[in-house]
């Protein structure tokens, strides 16, 4: 099971107040969040068999730097969640974060632009979320040049083209009505929302650049729910019609996996708008990146060190060639950013340097003209020290970063859990995650990365409470039908 593989320090019991946890939650700030791509996740061992686990003794070893290289508009940073590893013959389970970064390009002469803005309409939009969304898209249309088009799709339980593609130049007012005219109801079809908005741009195609943007703040229930078959659906889209995908996920409720993954196969970003006041800027911030390309065709090559085995890549589409992890990148355009977490077995007695893997990044310079293929490398280190079962320091912001990747796995599978009716299983398989990262905290301290895993879990574990109510209220409005139809034929007095 993931979790039983994390380090143990993960995994300590939580030795902090209710009070203490909520005021660490508080203080903490948000910045925009990076795509994760989805993996299956068995539920974690329950709380409780985790407090028998002895106290390890402590190695202290300084956590070095992130090994950081930068060639041409992207730079390249990988760091480990461990300065050291024991020398053992057992694997333990070492984790890389590596970060790629795009610089800021200068805006340059673009072709026109297609914009499909498909915007979540279901209930929990209501109030200042949809006001965002509509402020937002009025925002838009008004940054969008004469030539470009625009159209405007909504979802809830089904999907529907508001407006079709229209020149902003002549089709403006009618845009501004549609916009206006949005209002919320229903469940949440996301895939549904993709399809429309994929139809509105590519029935009437032209020379120019396609993008979709899509806005949402909750978790599909309607359509395709699972994050990967969702991702692959766009992957096929973006294949076939070369329609980039940005995704934005307003509040604390969306699943980050699911907009992770679409963002990631349509090849373009995804967004957190922490309350619906940033919402207007980080669309506007995306539409501006769309004439301002700094890399394409990207591929990352991981390989590892003797003694080390990759065992998951989080955050990507990934293969293996010849004892290497290969990682295709799509467009990454002015300063957008690509995050992927790598699970590494490592067997500390086999090492013979403090090498875990080497990675290397391969893409073309469009900042160029013609474009140069462009390489940088980094390489993720940690010292072999201490004796059989002592525990090795940690990089705490690689290992928050962690967290929130087994959080939104975990959220992704509750989501399937409840799918299939079981509703229990969601339910443990949340609690146990966020015992988890309680722990974390009480040991590491706070930060960004849990505050926003901590809340993604909350509102998961609130939702499995709504499916509840809802059958509930499905049951009672089924027994007072059939006691109308009763007493209607004579059956009742």
């Amino acid at each position: 099971m993931l979790q039983q593989r994390i380090p143990t320090a993960i995994l300590l019991t939580v030795a902090a107040t209710a009070t203490a946890f909520t005021v660490a939650f508080i203080t903490g700030s948000d910045e925009a969040a990076t795509s994760d791509a989805t993996a299956e996740l068995s539920a974690p061992a329950a709380p409780d068999a985790q407090q028998a686990a002895p106290s390890p003794t402590r190695t202290r070893v300084a956590i070095p730097p992130p090994i950081s290289a930068a060639d041409g508009p992207l730079s390249l940073s990988v760091a480990a969640s461990h300065s050291a590893i024991s020398r053992l013959e057992e694997p333990q389970t070492v984790w890389v974060r590596v970060k790629i970064d795009a610089a800021k390009v200068e805006s340059a002469e673009r072709p026109p632009i297609d914009v499909a803005l498909v915007v979540d309409r279901s209930a929990s939009m209501s109030g200042d979320k949809l006001n965002a969304a509509k402020t937002s898209a009025h925002g838009l249309l008004a940054r969008m040049a004469p030539g470009d088009r625009l159209a405007v799709v909504t979802f809830d339980d089904l999907a529907r083209l508001e407006h079709e593609l229209a020149d902003v130049a002549t089709g403006s007012e009618s845009l501004r009505t549609a916009i206006d005219s949005i209002h919320v109801r229903g469940g949440t079809n996301i895939s549904g929302g993709y399809d429309v908005g994929l139809e509105a741009l590519t029935a009437d195609a032209r020379p120019s650049s396609r993008v979709i943007f899509l806005l949402s703040d909750g978790q599909a229930n309607r359509g395709i729910v699972n994050s990967d078959e969702l991702g692959n659906h766009v992957a096929r889209g973006m294949a076939a019609h070369d329609v980039t995908v940005s995704t934005l996920g307003i509040g604390d409720g969306f699943n980050e996996n699911t907009l992770g993954a679409i963002a990631v196969r349509g090849g373009g970003n995804f967004h957190y708008a922490e309350g619906p006041e940033k919402l207007e800027a980080q669309l506007s911030q995306e539409f501006a990146g769309l004439s301002r390309a700094a890399a394409r065709h990207g591929q990352l090559r991981i390989t590892p060190s003797a003694g080390v085995t990759v065992r998951n890549v989080y955050g990507f589409p990934h293969s293996s060639e010849a004892g290497a992890t290969i990682v295709q990148l799509d467009t990454l355009f002015s300063q957008a950013q690509r995050q992927a977490i790598v699970e590494l077995d490592v067997h500390g007695s086999k090492l013979t340097n403090d090498r875990l893997l080497d990675v290397e990044l391969a893409y073309d310079d469009v900042t160029q003209e013609p474009p140069p293929r462009v390489m940088t490398s980094g390489f993720a280190r940690s010292e072999v020290v201490g004796r059989p079962g002592s525990v090795t320091d940690e990089n705490a912001e690689v290992l928050s970063r962690v967290r929130r990747v087994v959080s939104a796995h975990a959220a992704d599978k509750a989501d399937q859990l409840l799918v299939r009716g079981l509703r229990d299983d969601a339910r443990a398989l949340l609690d146990a995650t966020q015992s988890e990262n309680m722990a974390f905290i009480a040991t590491h301290g706070p930060t960004d990365e849990l505050d926003k895993a901590v809340r993604q879990l909350d509102r998961a574990n609130q939702d499995t409470y709504k499916v509840v109510q809802e059958k509930r209220q499905i049951r009672i409005r089924k027994k007072r039908k059939e006691s109308t139809i009763q007493i209607i034929s004579g059956v009742q007095d």
